[in-house]
């Protein structure tokens, strides 16, 4: 109101990129939402805007607290297997995970402009992750932020308000950016209720399973 009244369009500007950035999950893991405040607040005094810190870890990814023992209990993957990387991956599990979010034990070595699959088969029941969407995202340039859009983003699967047999066994065709930054790394993926909000990789997700694989990027 203050701004609409004074006719400031730049600081209306600059409060709408923050609120596009803390919606995206951009900002929420390294500045929180007492941040987010920080910057609205002084956009409404006219004080220069808070400077960012840059992350230094992945952003948590939770199950919502409603039917979160269904998900727990139902809905969570089997095995997730790598080919043609530089080194692959092996995992298999045989119960659930306590939390619905699980870190690979093993990491994923790729090559700069290389490409690889991936093969993930989950649970198969009466309220498995079929009824759920499926994202996929990577951190290609190593700043702990998995941008929800551009290169980052590597699969969205299954549709809204439907089952999605597919995603019970899915198969991921991934190519490396040539301007991938060499070093520690990670995939992320993530399952959410058709039914809800499509995956993030960051946040709550609803009656769904997270994955992060650990990667390590290489250029030789």
């Amino acid at each position: 109101k203050h701004y609409t009244e004074t006719g400031d369009q730049e600081n209306l500007d600059a409060l709408e990129t923050a609120l596009e950035r803390f919606k995206s999950g951009k900002i929420t893991y390294y500045e929180s939402a007492a941040a987010l405040v920080n910057i609205i607040e002084a956009l409404l005094n006219e004080a220069p805007m808070p400077e960012a810190e840059e992350a230094t870890e992945y952003c948590p990814v939770t199950l919502s607290a409603s039917k979160r023992d269904i998900a727990l209990e139902k809905r969570w993957i089997t095995s997730a297997r790598s080919t043609g990387a530089e080194t692959d991956i092996d995992y298999v599990a045989s119960q659930p995970s306590a939390t619905g979010y699980v870190v690979n034990p093993e990491t994923l070595t790729v090559k700069a402009g290389s490409k690889f699959s991936l093969r993930v088969k989950t649970t198969q029941n009466d309220d498995d992750l079929r009824y759920c969407r499926a994202a996929l995202f990577a951190d290609w340039n190593r700043d702990f932020i998995f941008n929800t859009e551009g290169n980052e983003l590597l699969a969205r699967r299954g549709n809204a308000n439907q089952a999605n047999t597919a995603i019970l066994n899915a198969l991921f065709s991934i190519s490396v950016p040539e301007d991938a930054t060499p070093g520690e790394s990670r995939l992320r993926l993530v399952y959410a209720d058709a039914w809800a909000d499509e995956p993030y990789p960051c946040g709550e997700l609803m009656k769904g399973f997270a994955f992060d694989i650990p990667m390590l990027i290489t250029d030789d």
